[in-house]
C-alpha cells in the first residue's frame, strides 16, 4: 500500500489495510466453499482520495485489486470462481467519477463482474439485493458521516448468507446523538430498531454506548451469531476516531477479523504515536510511547484472558464447546487470538481445572483443536 497516499490520513489506511487483508482471506475461504461471491459497498465514493487514476485508496479500488487478484489465482488451480462487485454511491459527482473509473478498467479486471449504481444506499437496497443473486456476501458500509444505513437497508441486503462490516464514526455519533431529543430517538430507532432505541431513549449516550446498541443490533435484528469490532484512533488526539463493526455466524469469521487486525492495528497505532513524536520538543523525543486503544485494551484482554477461559469453561460445562466455538465467544469481545487461548487452556489442563480431550485423539497433542471439546472439569472444583 503506497504510504504517500495516505499522508496524514493515517486512520483511513489503518482501515483500509483491515479491508483488504479481511477481503483476501474470506474471498479464499468463500469461494473455496460456496464458488461465487457478491462484495456490496453501499457507500464507495470516491471522496478525499489522492489516487486519480487508479483509486488504490479507495475501498473500490481495493475491492477489485483484491478480489480479481483471489478469482485469478484460483482459476490457474482450475477452482471456479465467480465474483460480483457491487458499488453503490449517492453523490451524483462522485458517482459520475465511479462509473468513469469502472467503465475505464473492466479489461483490467477480467474475473470481476462489476456494477456501478448511482443512488442512496437506502432506496438503492432493494436493486441491490436483487443484483446480488451469488450464495454469499460480504457487505461494507463505510459513509462519511453517521446516516444513510437505516435497519430496514441493512435487513434487506443481509438476507442471505453473508457478512456485514459497519464503519462506525464515534466523532460524528458521539456530537450528533449524545444528547437527548425528539430527533435523536428517531434516529436511533432507524439505525438500531424500536426495541433497542427504547432501552436507550432519555438519557445521555456516549458513543460507545452507541456502538454497544450496534453490536446487539447485530445480533438481534440482523441475526449474526457474532458481533464484533475493532478500534481505530483518530491521529491528532488520543481518541477514537472510528470502529470498524463486524458480523458474521461463522466462528472462523471472527479467527480471520482477530487475526487481520493484529497485523493492521498495532502498525496504525506504532504510526501514529511516531508521528506525535516527530510533532513534539527535542526533550520529549525519547519519551516511552504511549499504547493506542486496540495496544491498550489488547494488554488488558491478555492480563484477563485467564479469568475469561476459566469463566466460560465453568459457565458451559453442562453444554461443553468445542474449541472453535469456545474461542471465538472469547474473541468476540477481546483481543485475543486462538492460540494465546489454546495455550491458556492447556495450562488450565495441567491443573485439573480442565480435561484435556484432545489427548484422547492425540495422545502427544498439546493443546486442543478446533473440534476438541473444552471440558470443565467439576470434580477439581474446591
Amino acid at each position: 500500500m503506497d504510504e504517500l497516499l495516505y499522508n496524514e490520513r493515517e486512520q483511513t489506511k489503518a482501515k483500509h489495510d483491515l479491508l483488504r487483508r479481511y477481503l483476501e482471506r474470506f474471498a479464499y475461504k468463500i469461494l473455496h466453499g460456496y464458488g461465487a461471491v457478491d462484495f456490496i459497498d453501499g457507500f464507495s465514493g470516491p471522496w478525499d482520495n489522492k489516487d486519480r487514476t487508479q483509486f488504490r485508496d479507495t475501498s473500490f479500488g481495493i475491492a477489485l485489486e483484491t478480489l480479481n487478484t483471489v478469482a485469478a489465482n484460483l482459476s490457474e488451480q482450475n477452482k471456479g470462481a465467480q465474483v460480483r462487485c457491487i458499488f453503490n454511491e449517492k453523490d451524483s459527482i462522485a458517482a459520475q467519477d465511479l462509473a468513469d473509473f469502472v467503465e475505464r478498467v473492466r479489461p483490467e479486471f477480467p474475473n470481476v463482474e462489476i456494477h456501478a449504481l448511482t443512488g442512496s444506499f437506502e432506496d438503492n437496497a432493494p436493486r441491490i439485493d436483487r443484483l446480488a443473486t451469488h450464495p454469499f456476501r460480504l457487505v461494507f458500509v463505510d459513509p462519511t458521516g453517521w446516516t444513510g444505513y437505516p435497519l430496514d437497508a441493512l435487513k434487506t441486503v443481509c438476507q442471505r448468507r453473508c457478512e456485514l462490516i459497519l464503519n462506525f464514526m464515534h466523532e460524528h455519533i458521539q456530537r450528533h446523538l449524545y444528547h437527548p431529543s425528539e430527533g435523536r430517538e428517531r434516529w436511533l430507532r432507524a439505525i438500531v430498531g424500536d426495541d433497542i432505541a427504547a432501552e436507550l431513549a432519555g438519557r445521555e449516550l456516549p458513543a460507545e454506548d452507541i456502538r454497544a446498541a450496534v453490536l446487539r443490533m447485530f445480533r438481534k435484528e440482523l441475526r449474526f451469531v457474532y458481533a464484533c469490532y475493532s478500534p481505530i484512533e483518530m491521529v491528532e488526539k488520543r481518541r477514537l476516531h472510528f470502529s470498524i463493526v463486524y458480523g458474521t455466524s461463522a466462528a472462523e469469521g471472527v479467527f480471520v477479523l482477530r487475526e487481520v487486525e493484529k497485523k493492521a492495528l498495532p502498525d496504525h497505532e506504532w504510526k501514529v504515536n511516531d508521528r506525535r513524536a516527530r510533532g513534539q520538543l527535542s526533550m520529549f523525543d525519547d519519551e516511552e510511547h504511549s499504547p493506542g486503544p486496540y495496544g491498550a485494551m489488547r494488554s488488558r484482554h491478555l492480563e484477563d484472558l485467564p479469568a475469561l477461559v476459566t469463566d466460560l469453561a465453568r459457565r458451559t460445562k453442562d453444554a461443553p464447546r468445542t474449541f472453535e466455538r469456545f474461542a471465538a465467544t472469547v474473541m468476540e469481545k477481546h483481543f485475543v487470538s486462538p492460540t494465546e487461548i489454546k495455550k491458556k487452556i492447556a495450562e488450565l489442563a495441567k491443573q485439573g481445572l480442565i480435561e484435556p480431550t484432545w489427548k484422547t485423539r492425540n495422545e502427544n497433542a498439546r493443546v486442543p483443536d478446533v473440534g476438541d471439546l473444552i471440558v470443565w472439569n467439576a470434580d477439581k472444583i474446591t
